[in-house]
């Protein structure tokens, strides 16, 4: 990961949903509302939050969507894969 900062565990519970749900392909977006709902009470504003400071560290992206859109498209980045197997392998 470019930054020096490890990964909360939430932030790493959230990267690896949309992983998991993305099957771990830079092509594929996940609906916001499906990574909220596979997050587990946590807070739909704290997953929000979440996927804002993935966003931020580039390990995820947020796909174009229709204007008007009631949703957000993401997307798993090649460091956010990089990411999760950095840390599976420590």
């Amino acid at each position: 990961m470019n930054s020096q900062q490890s990964l909360t565990k939430e932030l790493r519970d959230i990267l690896n949903i949309v992983a998991d749900l993305s099957y771990n392909d830079i092509n594929s977006g996940v609906f916001d509302h499906r990574i909220i709902a596979k997050a587990n009470n946590i807070p739909q504003e704290e997953v929000r939050n979440y996927l804002d400071q993935l966003k931020s560290r580039g390990l995820i992206r947020e796909d174009i969507q229709p204007t008007g859109a009631s949703f957000r498209l993401y997307m798993i980045t090649a460091e956010g894969i990089q990411e999760l197997e950095d840390q599976d392998q420590k």
